[in-house]
């Protein structure tokens, strides 16, 4: 059976939430990100010989809003406290009427901050300020 054009997800547009967890924070609730760029999952398997977590970290970069939502999270595990939370990536797939609509379904489990990257501090600049997360994680799941 030959692949349809209208099949294909031809833009890769994503909506990232992140859970809390039990050590989360009580005042932190469930939270749906729009993000510019995921590194690549179809990547992220190892071998399992070679490494003793077979799965790779993942980036995820977003526009900097009015919140610290991810630097704190991340803030929180530079300072020893256990915040594990759960994350869903969703692919997005847009429809003729401007709007979007959630194909498929990645979730990350057991998911920790290991490094936050913050925009360039340069005054001359005139492009959009971007934050970066890098995540680790013990399993992941195509739902």
């Amino acid at each position: 059976m030959p692949i349809l054009v209208e099949d294909l997800i031809l833009s890769h547009n994503f909506e990232v939430e992140i859970i809390p967890g039990e050590n989360t924070p009580s005042e932190v609730e469930p939270r749906l990100l729009e993000v510019s760029y995921i590194s690549p999952i179809t990547s992220g398997i190892q071998d399992p010989v070679e490494e003793s977590n077979s799965l790779l970290p993942i980036d995820i970069k977003r526009a900097v809003q009015n919140d610290k939502f991810l630097f704190d999270w991340v803030l929180n595990w530079h300072n020893g406290i256990s915040d594990v939370r759960t994350v869903r990536i969703y692919l997005l797939k847009s429809n003729t009427s401007q709007e979007f609509e959630r194909v498929w379904v990645w979730k990350l489990v057991d998911c920790q901050p290991v490094a936050w990257q913050g925009p360039e501090l340069d005054a001359l600049q005139s492009s959009v300020a971007y934050e970066q997360i890098t995540l680790k994680y013990s399993d992941l799941v195509w739902e």
